[in-house]
């Protein structure tokens, strides 16, 4: 047969309960609410909610970009070297090829060591997120890979243009004589709309 609670309650140093007193509820301190902890309250009345906006790791502000290409001369962007645990070697070595170059937290004053997604980075830690990795080349060598975009882009445009005013691209294709043959021709023909209903003056003139 168990003991009796008011026994137990004896035992253990507390005071047994009158018949029909109601059981006193405590938090989760274990103290009755509103007896002291040792811990105030907290006051929420200054408190402003701020819900969670995703931001994206990779955005580095374009005022420092402005800032470091100016104190610095240099150009930066991330690049892929490693998709779903692939190392992208080829990518990685075209970039070194064309003068890009890991950024590691300590270059540029550090300024850009808050994009290192790693705990507690050194100065010599590369500035990574994910798979894709921070480099950095001159801006004068940036330059002509631009120039050089823009030439690749224009070069079919302009091989299209050429067709079309005559000529080609070769020793004597601007003669008169090549002129009539090696060029692409336009005409205009004239279309004639019907008319829909009847007495629609649409047409012909």
């Amino acid at each position: 047969m168990s003991e009796d609670t008011s026994a137990i309650r004896k035992r253990r140093g507390a005071q047994p309960r009158a018949s029909g007193q109601p059981r006193t509820r405590r938090g989760p301190s274990g103290m009755p609410p509103g007896q002291s902890t040792g811990t105030p309250p907290q006051d929420f009345r200054d408190f402003v909610y701020q819900p969670y906006i995703e931001s994206n790791p990779l955005n580095i502000p374009r005022e420092l970009l402005d800032e470091l290409a100016g104190d610095y001369g240099m150009v930066f962007q991330w690049t892929a070297f490693e998709v779903f645990g692939a190392e992208q070697r080829r990518n990685v070595t075209a970039k070194l090829q064309n003068h890009w170059s890991p950024v590691r937290c300590g270059d540029f004053d550090g300024r850009l060591a808050a994009w290192a997604d790693c705990d507690n980075p050194t100065k010599s830690t590369v500035i990574e997120q994910g798979g894709l990795r921070l480099m950095c080349r001159p801006r004068c060598i940036q330059e002509m890979a631009l120039q050089h975009q823009r030439r690749a882009a224009e070069a079919p445009v302009q091989s299209r243009e050429q067709l079309v005013k005559g000529g080609v691209d070769v020793t004597g294709g601007s003669e008169l004589a090549a002129l009539r043959k090696n060029r692409i021709s336009r005409s205009f023909e004239r279309v004639l709309v019907p008319r829909d209903n009847e007495g629609d003056d649409r047409g012909e003139d």
